[in-house]
Formats: structure tokens, C-alpha cells, sequence
């Protein structure tokens, strides 16, 4: 009954996609089949998780659910009238939901491997619906990236296959063991995860492909390429039966984390901006499974997804006055330093400290959990920083900083919670090195952020890295052309 049920998940919107492309000749009742079909593999989900089916299936698969639903809810409005081929943009949307939903319900590594090269067969098609030349070259740039995880995951099989003599993910989790197949193994599944994910240098398409209508970069943006995280969690155990490999990929995370932020920030163009955006918090995600934190990448998975969707479908904004006011709030926070740097201090302090106080034993159970500690505590003082800089008015401010120890303080508590809800499904795994480093790192970097310290050597460095950024986001847009 579990196995039907989860066989039904990405079922009902590939039949609901081939329909579309078929006898549906009306587009009023496009959408409707379209959400009718999302709410059948809601539905299905549902009755798994009632039966007790695997649980990291029921979040991710639940997670891109609810995504392709507000993107398609969203589309029937945006997309209606407009030059977007109205049925084709529907069956490609909802083909590759029913690859991302069959990645997260899979327990055969063939299933997994048919359901992940579909949906990077389904992005390709996304990205190519619009009209123009350009997005017919980005659909092509992405084609020949997700082209190199293909290739792995022939690999993959081909390893597992002579190796274990089975495909079942249980099965091989339980007999693997330290050694070269486990490390090729290892290996391969990264590459796949690395193609998908736009970690360096596989990066370059996803910034830069914005001719795509704003429901197609929300679903892309906020769904598609979060598969590593999936992925990882999927086969953590055969990831964790190699911690040098681990260890590779918590390094190749945190370079990506790094790059996309630096890009992000000298972006004029919000989309663009919002682009590399996605690029450096795939790179947090793939850190934290690096350090072995894979309940906290499921987390950022879907809190990045929803965040992100909703920046893509009200991404109208207005830079020009969001500038005047960091403008302001800069001439004040060097009028009051020490103020500022202590509120930007002490609000993620408090949310930190809040989780400490609920759930301080799991938080403390597992290095990697200190290290998803200290990433989050970082994280929020950027943003406490970041309104400090920016909000001048008390009541906003007394509210954000409320939102920020808040923000941090639930997603501590929600990886935990996860963990715990997850079981034995997730290993875990004692990366040697790389947690403790994270967590150094992070915090220093946070007590540098906060203290805006500002110096004349830093200077000149800073404005050759300004230019470099621009120069090579503008070199790396005009690869296509």
C-alpha cells in the first residue's frame, strides 16, 4: 500500500502533463487539471505518511508539492495572454514536478536516476519556452551541465550494479563499507549533485538564464535546483561510508556560498541578484551536508524554496530607495558604532540562545549541529547588520530584530526537530575537521561583520574585488552570445 501510494506521487501530474499535451484543447481548464493533479500527489503523500512511509520522502516530496501548487496557481494569472506558449508552459511545469516529486519518493538507485535526468530534461524545456535566442541558449548551456551528473550517474550503476548486486537504496546503505567503490561511489553521486545544484564551477547558467518567465525562475530557483540537498539526504549513508569525500564537499559548498554571495552583492539587476543569491545559499546547503548536518540541509532546502519563490513572484522592487535608505542608515551606524555593533550582536545571540534553552542536548549531541549553530548565528547578524543599516524607524526596528532572533531560534529548533523526526533514516556521521573549522569561521566572520570594521589596507583590496565581480558576472553573461 505505501509503495502504491508513493508510485502515485509523481504519477498523477506526468498522466495530468500528457493529458494537457493531448486532448486539452481549452486553456480554462489547463490550470484546473494542473492543480488537480498537485493536489492528487498531495493526497498521495498524505496516505504514505498515515502508513508510515519513508519520512525524507514525505518531506521533500511534500516540500515540492506545495511549490509547484503557488507556482501554478501563480502562472494561470501570469502567464495567460501573454507569448509563453499557455499548455506547453503547464505540461513542462508539471513534468518536471513529477520528476522532482519521483527524486524524492525513489527507493531503487534506477528510478532515482530515470526520475533525476527527467527533470533536468523537464528544467531544459522550462527554460526554453520563452520566445528569444537567448533562452534557447541557456536551456542548451543547462542541457550540456546537467549532462556531466548523466554521466555519473551511468557510473553510479554501473559501480552499484557490479559491486552489490542490487539497486535498492536501503540494501546498499546497510552493506556498504569503507573503500574504492564506496568513494566512487561517493564521487558520483556529488557530481550529480554538483551539475544540479550550481556548485562551482557548474554554476554559470542559472544567474544568467533570466529570459525565463518569472513562474519558470521561481520554480527553478526555489525547487529544481535545491536537488542535491534531496539527494544527499537520500543517500547519506552511502555519502557518509566516505568522510574524506564529505569533507570535499563541505569545502566546495562553502566556496560556493562564498562566490555566490560576492557576485549577488555588486548586481544591479534584482533578478540577477536574486540569481546568484541562489547560488551561494546552494552552496550553504551543500556545506551543511559536508559537515554531516543533513536534517539542517533539508531545513534550508525548504526554507530557502518558499523565501525564494516569493521573491521571484513579487520581485517588483525598488532598488533606488532601498539604496537612500542604507545611505542613511550607514551615517548613523558611524555615528554610534558601539551600539550597532552590540544590536547586531546580541539579536541572533538571543535567538541562538533560545534554541539552546528548548533543545540544548541535540544541539550539543553532534559537531555539526554546533556548526549549523554557528552558521546561523552568522547569518543573522548579517541581516541585524543589515537593518541596523537600513531601518531608521525604532518601531520597525524593535520588529525586525524580533523576526531575526525569531528566524534563527526556529530553524535551529526545526533541524533538531527534524533530526529527531527522521531517525535512523539519516546516519550520523563524524566529519573529521570541517565542523569545528565551520563554526570558527562563521563566528569570526560574524564578529567581523558586526564590528563594520572598515580599514585603509582593506580598501584597495576591496575595490579590485568589486571590479573583478562585475567584470567577470558581465564576462560570464556574455559566454552565450
Amino acid at each position: 500500500m505505501i509503495t502504491a501510494a508513493f508510485a502515485l506521487v509523481p504519477a498523477a501530474p506526468a498522466l495530468a502533463a500528457l493529458v494537457l499535451l493531448g486532448p486539452i484543447r481549452r486553456d480554462a481548464l489547463v490550470a484546473r487539471v494542473t492543480l488537480l493533479a498537485l493536489a492528487g500527489s498531495a493526497s498521495a503523500l498524505a496516505i504514505a505518511a498515515a502508513l508510515g512511509g519513508d519520512r525524507i520522502a514525505v518531506f521533500a516530496g511534500g516540500a515540492a508539492v506545495v511549490l509547484a501548487a503557488l507556482v501554478a496557481a501563480f502562472a494561470t494569472r501570469a502567464i495567460h495572454g501573454g507569448t509563453t506558449p499557455y499548455r506547453r508552459f503547464f505540461a513542462t511545469l508539471l513534468f518536471a514536478a513529477a520528476g522532482a516529486l519521483g527524486v524524492a519518493v525513489a527507493s531503487d538507485l534506477r528510478w532515482l536516476a530515470f526520475a533525476w535526468i527527467g527533470t533536468g530534461i523537464a528544467t531544459s524545456a522550462l527554460l526554453a519556452v520563452a520566445p528569444g535566442a537567448a533562452a534557447r541558449q541557456w536551456a542548451f548551456r543547462h542541457a550540456r551541465v546537467e549532462a556531466i551528473g548523466d554521466l555519473a550517474w551511468i557510473v553510479l550503476l554501473v559501480v552499484v550494479g557490479r559491486t552489490y548486486g542490487t539497486f535498492d537504496l536501503h540494501a546498499i546503505g546497510t552493506a556498504i563499507a569503507p573503500g574504492t567503490p564506496a568513494v566512487v561511489i561517493a564521487c558520483a553521486i556529488v557530481a550529480a549533485g554538483a551539475a544540479r545544484s550550481v556548485l562551482l564551477p557548474l554554476h554559470a547558467w542559472l544567474p544568467n538564464s533570466m529570459e525565463a518567465p518569472t513562474p519558470v525562475s521561481a520554480f527553478m530557483h526555489a525547487g529544481l535546483v535545491n536537488g542535491a540537498g534531496v539527494l544527499f539526504a537520500k543517500c547519506a549513508p552511502l555519502v557518509a561510508a566516505a568522510p574524506g569525500v564529505l569533507v570535499a564537499v563541505g569545502v566546495l559548498g562553502g566556496l560556493t556560498a562564498l562566490y555566490g554571495a560576492w557576485m549577488s552583492a555588486v548586481r544591479p539587476e534584482a533578478k540577477r541578484r536574486l540569481g546568484w543569491s541562489t547560488v551561494a545559499q546552494m552552496g550553504w546547503m551543500t556545506l551543511q551536508c559536508g559537515c554531516g548536518a543533513f536534517a539542517a540541509a533539508l531545513v534550508h532546502l525548504a526554507a530557502h524554496g518558499g523565501y525564494k519563490a516569493s521573491r521571484f513572484l513579487g520581485v517588483a522592487g525598488t532598488v533606488v530607495e532601498s539604496r537612500r535608505a542604507r545611505e542613511r542608515g550607514l551615517r548613523r551606524a558611524r555615528r554610534a558604532p558601539v551600539a550597532t555593533a552590540f544590536f547586531a550582536l546580541a539579536v541572533p545571540s538571543a535567538g541562538v540562545g533560545f534554541a539552546f534553552a528548548a533543545a540544548h542536548e541535540e544541539l550539543l549531541r553532534l559537531p555539526a549541529h554546533s556548526a549549523v549553530a554557528a552558521l546561523a548565528w552568522m547569518t543573522g547578524v548579517v541581516a541585524a547588520r543589515a537593518m541596523a543599516d537600513t531601518v531608521l524607524d525604532l518601531p520597525a526596528r524593535i520588529a525586525g530584530a524580533a523576526a531575526v532572533a525569531g528566524g534563527v531560534g526556529a530553524y535551529l529548533l526545526a533541524a533538531t526537530a527534524l533530526d529527531r523526526w527522521l531517525g535512523a533514516a539519516l546516519p550520523h556521521v563524524d566529519v573529521p575537521v570541517l565542523p569545528p573549522l565551520v563554526a570558527a569561521l562563521a563566528v569570526a566572520s560574524g564578529l567581523l561583520r558586526a564590528s563594520g570594521v572598515r580599514t585603509a589596507l582593506a580598501r584597495p583590496l576591496r575595490d579590485r574585488l568589486y571590479v573583478f565581480a562585475l567584470t567577470e558576472g558581465r564576462a560570464i553573461a556574455g559566454g552565450a552570445r
